[in-house]
């Protein structure tokens, strides 16, 4: 080979190499492109609140941002979510973020992606969650409406926001949802309503109850306590004697044609309603009735002495806080009858006006005086 051709391939392969060299950054001073950022890792939900989401991630390699993507439906990518329902890009977050006007009780999933010079990196894994509204306020009110047979109702007003109650129990004071289940009777019944009838409790015990509402984002603090005691319930059907002393029921009902015999000063004191459509008899034994519901007297109570006693004849009291209607009676008798005085009240120390008493109540003794109470207080053929 000549050496000017040979000159000439040296010059050809010199300039080859050198442009390769500059493609490749070479040492002609050219600089590879950037790579791109690391897609981040451990991507996670720190909290659900009220209309919105806090998601975390960790730093990804050569980052410069973080971009985040959400949609209400599955497989959200950066490529789809302007196709998915709610979606979204959320651009230039910070760990941890707080997405907010999110929609309470709908579920939201997330992705996240890294941003740098190279460009924007692939998907993280994708992570998901279900705003919640906060927990409700405690309820107010809560008080007892009835005490019955093995039964006690409660009730309670209205939370904003509740979607359900629970209600705790126990016989022993000072009962919590933390602790009912180490308290003797302690319960627990979820889902509910006011007022609501709690059955299945032990005549003369005495329970405590509180109430909580709860809702998507859990449950409140408990109301105050109440407490009641469940009472058996007096019905007679058939002539009864009953003993003298307290007695209590949630209701007394005595029937059309049935006697209640009262052997001894007697004090009969009742949660609900009473109803005597027969009659209540004594012998020169007091008889007190008291009556936290209604009372209808459509028989008769009597308390006459067949022997004259040494000081006062022991009469009738009948103390209502409810409606009080006499009226009735077995025609040619009286109502109420009583050797002693006989004393209406509705409370325990106040008297309803009474005086002179009407034809169907008689008593030997002077009507108590009244501390104001209108007779209108009685109905039927009793009203003075």
């Amino acid at each position: 080979m000549r050496p000017s051709a040979m000159l000439f391939l040296r010059a050809l392969g010199a300039a080859s190499m050198a442009a390769s060299a500059m493609a490749c950054g070479g040492s002609d001073g050219g600089t590879p492109p950037p790579p791109l950022p690391g897609t981040p890792g451990n991507v996670r939900i720190v909290t659900a609140a009220d209309q919105a989401v806090t998601v975390a991630w960790d730093p990804a390699t050569n980052a410069t941002g973080y971009n985040l993507y959400l949609a209400s439906q599955a497989g959200v990518t950066k490529a789809n979510y302007t196709g998915k329902p709610d979606g979204q890009r959320r651009t230039g977050v910070t760990s941890p973020v707080t997405v907010t006007g999110l929609v309470n009780g709908r579920a939201y999933f997330f992705v996240v992606t890294s941003t740098g010079a190279g460009g924007e990196s692939g998907e993280s894994a994708e992570v998901s969650a279900t705003p919640v509204p906060p927990a409700p306020a405690a309820p107010s009110n809560a008080r007892i409406i009835a005490a019955g047979d093995q039964a006690v109702t409660v009730a309670w007003d209205a939370v904003a926001g509740a979607a359900s109650y629970n209600l705790y129990l126990a016989s022993q004071a000072g009962v919590t949802k933390a602790n009912y289940a180490t308290k003797p009777d302690g319960q627990r019944r979820t889902g509910v309503t006011s007022p609501a009838v709690v059955a299945g409790l032990v005549n003369g015990r005495a329970y405590f109850f509180a109430v909580t509402a709860v809702n998507a984002g859990g449950e409140s603090p408990e109301s105050g306590e109440v407490s009641s005691t469940p009472q058996p319930a007096f019905n007679a059907t058939t002539n009864t004697v009953l003993p003298g002393g307290n007695q209590v029921y949630s209701s007394f009902t005595v029937g059309a044609g049935v006697t209640v015999t009262v052997t001894a000063n007697t004090v009969i004191t009742v949660t609900g309603n009473v109803t005597i459509n027969g009659s209540v008899t004594a012998d020169c034994q007091g008889i007190e009735i008291r009556s936290s519901g209604s009372l209808v007297l459509g028989g008769v109570i009597s308390n006459t002495c067949t022997v004259a006693p040494a000081g006062a004849a022991p009469g009738i009291t009948l103390v209502v806080d409810g409606a009080l209607t006499i009226g009735t009676a077995v025609s040619a008798q009286d109502a109420m009858v009583s050797t002693g005085s006989i004393r209406i009240a509705d409370t325990a120390t106040e008297n309803i006006d009474l005086t002179p008493p009407p034809a169907l109540l008689a008593s030997a003794v002077n009507w108590a005086a009244s501390t104001g109470v209108a007779d209108t207080a009685l109905t039927g053929s009793a009203s003075g």
